[in-house]
């Protein structure tokens, strides 16, 4: 009977937690590369192959950055490494080391060859990983040149991402670190054991718990919540820390306890964690999270979480489901989306923001989302010209100013600084009727200026929403869940429904309505009316 990688793992076969990805199945992936055909993750298919070798240096034409980090992450090689662990099979292995000294033929011949392998941060971990496993399976077998090398090339990765003028302050430093911890403890082991030739430095050690535990602090705020605007990254932030935590104390390297800033992140996470396992999509995040989310994570944790110095507040009930997004302190995978809400009602997504799609800021489609016109907030058209690069601090782009909760009501203040005039506020009041079930929601949206500014209030639909006009406002409905949309302000507006898109999983989108009520004014005031039908 074949094993499976974490039955590899436990065995030592395979080496623990170097894997560089999450959607992939390895073994399918590696009998399609023995085809001459490269599956890569999240960017899917990609033609690297010329004259039946691989192409070191491919060009592609749209989503570049996505594809080369996966294209010189070297996944391939891991992929025929575990295919060979798994199955035995020596063609495996044999393709996997022609590729390897392949790569080593080009690297020398190449001048540009150190410019493409590093170049991405991200790129560098992810190789570090492979030869790791690489390195790990070679010295099972008898062939000391290619575990002299892969040791050499692992120390070299080290050796950069070490230095700190490559790295960088979010969760690709984390993994960094993780990665670098990792060479350390394997070249110790190989070289104690005179195994291989190659020593790690202990500065590898210093520099990566120094970096981690300023780092902790950095990733999570005072209560937990992660700073990098996305509850996809919070989960992810989660399970690197929590990995990390785990290999230090399996490899008996002391360090200060990250147990303290974990527990009250894992408290967060019930809060960012819809009641089936789903994400809602602020900033950087899909519907299901990258890593394994366990339900003892999420399921039957309700209440209300408030996370002010990263911009989150959070509603959960068993059949209620809202957010509100409004500052940071960070602008690491961040929108333009302060005062944005999303709503699910009855297990079911109404209100919504749109999604990521891609990493590749020169995609037309990768702008809208990151832009203001894919998110259900409160803005100034002056947020079409908005650019981080502007604000010395993410802290000067908005921030959330109150909440109030008891058993009947909660209410949630925020503002944003988009406008060059004023400031847009936006204050949301929940009302539960028996001190249980939610009945209706207002949203008090208002700003005054001395000079007219053109203002939007937004509400991005999820695709399976209908929407039917009626004489007093719009109603919502989605199965059998209808909820009711109406507005009321002391200026003149216009309501129209758009076109718009929506992204819950990466490089997927669909087409969708947006809600926009708009108008032009020195001062406004203007009410939301959602009620559960």
């Amino acid at each position: 009977m074949m094993l499976t990688v974490s039955q590899a793992v436990k065995n030592g076969l395979l080496r623990d937690g170097v894997t560089p990805y999450s959607n992939v199945d390895p073994i399918l992936a590696a009998e399609k590369v023995m085809q001459g055909s490269f599956i890569f993750p999240y960017v899917g298919e990609l033609d690297v192959s010329k004259n039946n070798e691989i192409n070191w240096q491919p060009v592609f034409e749209d989503n570049r950055a996505s594809k080369e980090l996966w294209f010189y992450s070297f996944v391939f090689l891991d992929y025929l490494i575990k295919a060979y662990v798994i199955t035995s099979h020596d063609s495996f292995w044999e393709k996997a080391v022609e590729f390897y000294y392949s790569y080593q033929n080009w690297k020398t011949a190449t001048a540009e060859s150190n410019v493409k392998l590093f170049n991405d941060e991200h790129a560098v971990t992810n190789r570090s990983l492979v030869f790791s496993q690489f390195l790990h399976v070679a010295t099972k077998k008898s062939d000391a040149r290619l575990y002299e090398q892969l040791g050499n090339d692992l120390k070299n990765h080290a050796d950069w991402l070490m230095l700190d003028e490559n790295y960088v302050y979010n969760n690709h430093g984390v993994m960094m670190d993780r990665a670098l911890l990792n060479a350390y403890t394997q070249l110790r082991e190989l070289s104690n054991s005179m195994i291989i030739n190659v020593s790690p430095s202990k500065l590898w050690l210093e520099k990566a718990l120094f970096r981690l535990n300023m780092m902790i602090e950095k990733t999570f705020d005072s209560k937990g919540c992660c700073t990098e605007n996305s509850p996809s990254y919070h989960m992810l932030n989660l399970s690197l820390f929590g990995a990390i935590d785990s290999f230090l104390r399996k490899n008996n390297i002391e360090n200060a306890s990250f147990n303290s800033k974990l527990k009250l992140a894992l408290d967060a996470a019930n809060f960012m964690i819809h009641e089936d396992g789903t994400l809602p999509l602020i900033g950087d995040s899909e519907n299901k999270a990258s890593v394994y989310v366990p339900d003892s994570l999420h399921k039957g944790k309700y209440g209300v979480g408030f996370f002010p110095e990263s911009g989150f507040s959070i509603v959960k009930e068993k059949d209620f489901f809202l957010t509100f997004k409004c500052g940071g302190s960070s602008f690491s995978h961040r929108h333009i989306d302060d005062t944005s809400i999303t709503l699910r009602v009855g297990g079911l997504d109404f209100i919504c923001d749109g999604g990521m799609y891609n990493y590749d800021n020169s995609n037309e489609l990768r702008k809208y989302f990151v832009s203001y016109r894919a998110h259900s907030g409160f803005f100034s058209e002056q947020a079409s010209a908005i650019r981080f690069k502007d604000f010395k601090s993410a802290r000067e782009m908005a921030k959330t100013t109150n909440l109030i909760s008891d058993k009947s009501f909660i209410s949630i203040e925020g503002e944003n600084y988009y406008s060059e005039n004023c400031k847009f506020k936006r204050r949301i009041n929940i009302e539960k009727i028996d001190n249980e079930k939610v009945s209706s929601i207002l949203i008090f949206d208002s700003f005054k200026s001395s000079e007219n500014d053109n203002w939007k209030v937004q509400f991005l639909l999820h695709p399976d929403v209908s929407i039917k006009k009626s004489d007093t406002g719009f109603v919502l409905k989605r199965n059998s869940i209808s909820l009711f949309l109406g507005f009321c302000s002391n200026s003149k507006f216009a309501v129209n429904i758009e076109p718009a898109h929506f992204s819950e999983s990466y490089l997927v989108c669909k087409k969708t309505s947006i809600i926009v009520v708009s108008g032009r004014t020195c001062s406004l005031g203007i009410t939301s009316l959602i009620s559960v039908l």
